[in-house]
């Protein structure tokens, strides 16, 4: 996978600030609506700082991504979006009732078993965008998605009701996804290569075993 220069610099310090701001907030064991309206500021900024450089950029997008009619193109978002609704329900019921079948800890099967099941749709465009040559658009959604969870998904969360946990719970998924970060970040020529791949792999079965074995 290739990577640009501006793109890296732009997404990879919000992607490695977003966990950090995440688990600051919880030092006290509980995010509360103030915290989150912190967490909801900085992701407002950084969206607005995306948007900024996609104007500035259309040509190029147009280039990557390649043009689409506009009616279709909102037809299959609205369609997508009303399927993941639905798949993301059933996927909470799903593990949360394996998760009561196996005795495990709530918060080991948000951490794993319903993080696997949300992060598919993110491993499909992933491959997709690989598959059909848009290097950029797989980078984007890796980095783009960290930067989400932390900040918006949390934040709303938080707004709705204050979210209690302490940072002994949170601070294994802070390290591991601070680590991946590392291993995204590419060599001189910009590029990440299989042994990456493997590497992050071997990250990610270290850390849902540690969760396993800590929820146990």
């Amino acid at each position: 996978m290739l990577v640009r220069r501006h793109t890296l610099r732009r997404e990879l310090g919000f992607a490695a600030a977003a966990p950090v701001l995440t688990l600051l907030a919880l030092v006290d064991g509980t995010l509360v609506r103030l915290e989150a309206m912190v967490l909801l500021a900085v992701f407002a900024g950084w969206l607005v700082l995306v948007t900024r450089e996609a104007r500035r950029a259309r040509s190029e997008a147009a280039a990557d991504v390649g043009e689409s009619r506009p009616r279709v193109a909102v037809a299959s978002l609205l369609l997508g979006l009303v399927l993941l609704v639905v798949a993301g329900r059933l996927i909470v019921l799903a593990a949360k009732g394996i998760g009561e079948g196996l005795g495990l800890d709530p918060f080991v099967v948000g951490a794993t078993l319903v993080a696997f099941g949300t992060s598919t749709p993110e491993l499909a465009t992933t491959v997709v965008a690989l598959r059909r040559g848009h290097l950029e658009v797989g980078v984007g959604t890796v980095l783009g998605s960290n930067v989400f969870n932390n900040l918006w998904i949390v934040g709303v969360a938080a707004m709705l009701h204050p979210i209690t946990a302490s940072v002994s719970e949170v601070l294994l998924a802070i390290v591991a996804c601070l680590v991946g970060l590392a291993l995204i970040t590419p060599t001189r020529r910009w590029a990440l290569g299989r042994t990456r791949g493997v590497l992050l792999l071997g990250v990610g079965v270290l850390y849902l075993v540690g969760t396993v074995l800590l929820g146990a």
